[in-house]
């Protein structure tokens, strides 16, 4: 997947692993932020 980009594998590597701790801490979050509407505003 990395070639086709043109990116070497080892960044591609970081960019996945940035993606993906990404996504562990949003899911999270956005459930707690929809459980709490007078946080995000909707309240």
């Amino acid at each position: 997947m990395a070639r086709s980009f043109g990116e070497s594998p080892l960044r591609m590597q970081s960019v996945v692993v940035a993606y993906s701790l990404t996504m562990a801490m949003l899911i999270p979050a956005s459930g707690w932020l929809i459980e709490n509407p007078e946080v995000s505003g909707h309240g």
